[in-house]
C-alpha cells in the first residue's frame, strides 16, 4: 500500500516543486503490466480502474477495480499536463505498458502519447530475465502448463490465493495489501482454493497464472517480447517520445559484498548505534542475495534448457553482467549511450533530442541499491535529484502545432523517432 511505497521510494518522494510534484501510485505487487498500469491511470486520473471488458473476460476476473473518483492525483492530466513515469524492476515494464495504453486510447478517455512527457525505466527486467524460470515459469511457453507444478513460483501463487482468502477476514490487508480483490478469491472459499491447486482441468495453480495474468508471466522472455514490439511501434510513431533505461551491474560483486559487509559491521575506531547495526546487517543481507543472485540468475544450465524448449535465445542473458536478479543486457535496447551526467547538461542545454537513451548507472549499484536499500540516504536523495532535474528540463513539444499542420506523404523517418546518433551528441 502507499504507506510503504513512501518507505520504498525514500528520498525521491520529498523531491517536489510547485510546478512539478512527484506523485506515489500504489500498484498489486503481483499483478500483470496491464492490471497495473490501469490502476496507475486511474489514481493519477480519479477514476475506477477499468481493466478492459476484453481483457477481463479473457483472464476471468472483473472489469472494474478499486474507485478513485474524486480522489485523483493528478486529476486535470491531458495533454497540456503531462506526467514523468519513473518505475523500478518491474515497475518499469508497468510504466512502458502504461505508455502503450495511453497512445491505443485504452481507457476512452481521449488520451494518447502526448499525455507523457517521459518514461523512466531503473534496473527493469524489459527483455524478461531468467529468474522467472528458476520460480518454475515453463520453458517452452506452453499456456496449457504455465508453471511447474510444486515449483516455487507455483508455491507463491498458492501462497498469494490463501492470503487473498484470509487476509480480508482477519484485517491483515490494512498492513499488506497485494491489490488482488478484482480476483474475488474470496466468493469461492477453500473448495475453490483446493479445486484450483488439486487435480484436473482446474489444477494447474492459481487463477492469476493459468490466466497468464501476473507479474511472473509478464517477465517471461516471451511475454517480454511482446510487450516490447508494442512499446517499440510507439516509440517510433511519436516523434516526441522520450524513454530512459537505468541499467545497473555490480562490477566484481562477490568482492564487494565481502568488503563492505566488513565496513558495515565493523567500522574501525567507532561506534555503531542499534538502529544503524540493523540497518547495516539488512544492507549486508541485500549485498549476499544479490552477489548469490548474479550467479545462479545467469546460470548456463537454465538457459540451454530454455533455448532448447522455448526456441528463444538467451545469450545476452549468460554472458555479460548481472545486477543480482536480471541481465543488465535485459535492462535496455537502445545503443544510444549516455551519462546521467551528460544527459542532464544536454537537457539543460536543450540539446537532448527525443529518443529511447541507455544510462549505465556506476558499478557500485545492484537492483537493490537506488530503492529500496541504498546505501545512505545522501546518496539516494543525490541521485534522485539529477534524475528529476534533467527530466524537467526535457524540451516541451507541440503536438497541437504538429496537428495543425499540412499533412506530408512521407512517414517519420526512424531516425527522427529514435533519436541522434551516439556521434552526433558527443560532436554536439
Amino acid at each position: 500500500n502507499e504507506h510503504w511505497c513512501k518507505y520504498y521510494w525514500g528520498e525521491a518522494i520529498g523531491l517536489n516543486t510547485p510546478e512539478s510534484p512527484v506523485i506515489l501510485a500504489s500498484v498489486s505487487c503481483v499483478g500483470s503490466c496491464h492490471d497495473r498500469a490501469c490502476e496507475i491511470y486511474a489514481q493519477l486520473r480519479g477514476c475506477r480502474v477499468d481493466y478492459g471488458e476484453d481483457h477481463a473476460a479473457e483472464c476471468g476476473h472483473d472489469r472494474f477495480g478499486r474507485d478513485y473518483t474524486g480522489k485523483g492525483k493528478w486529476p486535470h492530466w491531458d495533454e497540456a499536463h503531462p506526467v514523468h513515469l519513473v518505475g523500478h524492476s518491474f515497475g518499469g515494464n508497468t510504466v512502458r505498458a502504461l505508455r502503450y495504453l495511453l497512445a491505443c486510447d485504452f481507457f476512452g478517455h481521449g488520451t494518447s502519447s502526448a499525455f507523457l512527457r517521459s518514461t523512466t525505466t531503473l534496473s527493469a527486467p524489459i527483455k524478461g530475465t531468467l529468474l522467472t524460470y528458476m520460480l518454475g515459469a515453463s520453458e517452452d511457453h506452453d499456456p496449457s502448463r504455465p508453471v511447474r507444478r510444486f515449483s516455487t513460483g507455483y508455491m507463491l501463487g498458492m501462497g498469494v490465493h490463501l492470503y487473498e482468502l484470509v487476509a480480508p477476514r482477519v484485517g491483515l490487508d490494512r498492513f499488506v495489501d497485494l491489490g488482488m480483490d478484482y480476483w474475488r478469491f474470496g466468493e469461492g472459499g477453500l473448495k475453490a482454493f483446493f479445486r484450483s491447486h488439486g487435480s484436473g482441468p482446474e489444477g494447474g495453480g492459481s487463477p492469476p497464472i493459468r490466466a497468464l495474468d501476473n507479474a511472473a508471466h509478464d517477465m517471461t522472455f516471451a511475454a517480454a517480447q511482446e510487450w516490447c514490439e508494442r512499446v517499440r511501434r510507439v516509440l517510433d510513431a511519436d516523434p516526441y517520445a522520450f524513454e530512459f533505461n537505468l541499467v545497473a551491474k555490480k562490477a566484481g560483486i562477490l568482492t564487494y559484498t565481502i568488503q563492505k559487509a566488513r565496513e558495515r559491521l565493523m567500522p574501525e575506531g567507532r561506534l555503531v548505534s542499534l538502529p544503524s547495526l540493523i540497518y547495516n546487517s539488512i544492507l549486508v543481507c541485500r549485498d549476499l542475495w544479490v552477489s548469490l543472485g548474479a550467479s545462479s540468475v545467469n546460470s548456463s544450465d537454465f538457459g540451454l534448457v530454455i533455448q532448447d524448449k522455448g526456441k528463444q535465445r538467451v545469450d545476452d542473458h549468460l554472458v555479460g553482467e548481472s545486477d543480482g536478479l536480471c541481465s543488465s543486457a535485459a535492462q535496455f535496447e537502445s545503443d544510444l549511450v549516455l551519462g546521467i551526467g551528460e544527459a542532464q547538461r544536454l537537457a539543460q542545454q536543450n540539446q537532448l533530442r527525443p529518443g529511447q537513451y541507455t544510462i549505465p548507472l556506476p558499478d557500485k549499484h545492484d537492483h537493490f541499491s537506488i530503492v529500496p536499500f541504498p546505501d545512505e540516504a545522501a546518496d539516494q536523495h543525490t541521485f534522485f535529484a539529477d534524475l528529476f532535474a534533467m527530466l524537467r528540463s526535457l524540451p516541451q513539444p507541440d503536438y497541437r502545432r504538429d496537428r495543425a499542420r499540412p499533412q506530408r506523404s512521407e512517414p517519420i523517418s526512424v531516425a527522427s523517432a529514435s533519436g541522434p546518433s551516439r556521434e552526433s551528441l558527443h560532436a554536439k
